[in-house]
């Protein structure tokens, strides 16, 4: 195969034009078909992964707020069992807490809903792009390879 290659095979200049065509095909990807492919595809699609980000944040702060509100739980079950004067600032620490993670659950919840609503829309555009932008690089591949058959 290296001797296809060569400058003395006998078909050496078929094989300067296939990379010539190589060249050609790999500049036209470059050129119109790599742009398109960023616009089309890779954008809505980085676009999608920055929101899932946000609701994974989301979702973090909700646990974040769970693990809170367990301890301030237990320091009230322990202020109740010793009696103390601050038992009553803990409740209402804790009472805070409550609405939070509520607010947070809702949050998240809703979140969830819209991404599991919208699935279709996330993945199917993108994936439509992709598909034609490939069917035209090999369409063109496919004529401009037409030489070599």
């Amino acid at each position: 195969f290296a001797t296809f290659f060569s400058r003395n095979h006998a078909a050496s200049e078929e094989a300067r034009q296939l990379q010539r065509h190589q060249l050609e095909m790999l500049h036209l990807f470059r050129s119109s078909i790599q742009p398109l492919y960023r616009r089309a595809v890779c954008a809505p699609m980085r676009q999608r992964l920055l929101e899932m980000r946000e609701l994974h944040v989301a979702v973090d702060t909700r646990d974040e707020s769970s693990e809170d509100l367990f301890r301030r739980r237990r320091k009230v079950l322990a202020l109740e069992k010793v009696g103390s004067t601050r038992l009553e600032d803990n409740q209402r620490k804790l009472s805070a807490a409550e609405i939070q993670l509520a607010q947070l659950e809702d949050s998240v919840s809703v979140s969830l809903d819209n991404v599991e609503k919208q699935l279709a829309n996330y993945v199917e555009p993108p994936l439509l792009a992709l598909t034609h932008i490939s069917t035209s690089f090999f369409a063109l591949a496919h004529r401009s390879s037409s030489v070599f058959e």
